[in-house]
């Protein structure tokens, strides 16, 4: 979706992870339900009988047809990158080890996974993908990343997503975090301040959800990378009121988020405006410097060199955050 909004430029305090003076609120005039022109919106968006999450979840939600992967015992079988839809399947073997599993989720459906495990990484990234892409399209680009960072990755499936169960919805997508969060902690025995939740579009829902509930040492950072504020908030950028029904709310879990946050966000992104990540920023209860690239779209901030060497950089102001705690 196309907006003309201007994305909001960075005052010089950003570069310090947060700009000087109390944080204001972006929208500090504006009750926090419904007003007419909101109740409007409701009406466009809800004109049909059934209920608001199965509408959400039939506009919000695009888990990828074909599934792009495949599951054989201990093997995984992908789509060639360059042949995402026909053509046969090939055997996705990394140069690391890679472990696929289906978790059980309080829900009673499994979610598809799998564990890129490096020996001694740096940390453990859990990474929740964007929309209409599953754990198979994204393997090629989970390999670079966890080779680039020394981490083990673990990327899941939302539900309803790849070979994963149950119908895609806002509340199953936290409960699939939460699995793969458990799992990793109690099927891998990961200490949880080694964890870094990584959220990506709509998977920075699920990450900033998360996050907002997990204490200080059961994580170790949050990467939010072209994250949006709320989902009216993308279909409509000038509604400014988080009314009752609006999916996704970053906006009000983003302060609750101990962990050192990092946001990512391109200039030119006409999906999510970067206005959505320069409010999150400001928001966050532990910002670090963001990163933000003028001429970046909504899907290829990882093609920028400045990514990779901002990510670096964060997995090293973690290291000495923890050592500097220890030693206290």
């Amino acid at each position: 979706m196309t907006t003309s909004q201007q994305p909001l430029p960075l005052d010089d305090g950003s570069r310090s992870g947060r700009t000087q003076g109390p944080v204001q609120d972006p929208y500090p005039e504006e009750p926090p339900c419904c007003s007419w022109e909101c109740c409007k919106l409701v009406c466009w968006i809800f004109c049909c009988p059934p209920c608001p999450a199965s509408i959400i979840s039939k506009q919000a939600f695009m888990p990828p047809k074909p599934v792009l992967y495949a599951f054989q015992e201990e093997t995984i079988w992908i789509q060639h990158p360059e042949n995402l839809v026909h053509g046969p399947m090939v055997m996705f073997s990394p140069p690391i080890e890679v472990k696929p599993a289906l978790i059980q989720t309080p829900k009673n459906y499994k979610i598809a996974c799998y564990y890129l495990r490096k020996p001694n990484p740096k940390f453990h990234i859990i990474f929740s993908h964007g929309n209409a892409v599953d754990i198979g399209g994204m393997a090629p680009f989970m390999v670079q990343l966890s080779a680039s960072l020394n981490c083990s990755v673990l990327a899941y499936d939302y539900a309803g997503y790849g070979l994963s169960g149950g119908i895609p919805r806002e509340k199953n997508q936290y409960n699939d975090i939460k699995s793969a969060y458990d799992y990793l902690v109690e099927h891998y025995k990961v200490e949880p301040s080694k964890i870094i939740l990584y959220g990506q579009s709509i998977g920075s829902s699920p990450t900033t959800h998360l996050a907002s509930l997990l204490e200080e040492n059961q994580l170790a950072g949050v990467i939010l990378h072209s994250a949006l504020l709320s989902g009216i908030r993308v279909l409509r950028p000038n509604c400014q009121r988080t009314i009752c029904v609006d999916p996704f709310q970053n906006i009000n879990k983003i302060s609750k988020v101990k962990a050192p946050t990092l946001i990512l966000h391109g200039g030119r992104d006409d999906v999510v405006p970067m206005e959505h990540g320069s409010i999150l920023h400001e928001l966050s209860e532990n910002p670090v410097e963001p990163l933000f690239l003028p001429t970046a779209g909504h899907d290829d901030i990882e093609a920028y060199p400045q990514y990779l060497e901002r990510l670096k950089l964060f997995m090293n102001e973690l290291v000495a955050l923890q050592n500097s705690v220890r030693e206290q």
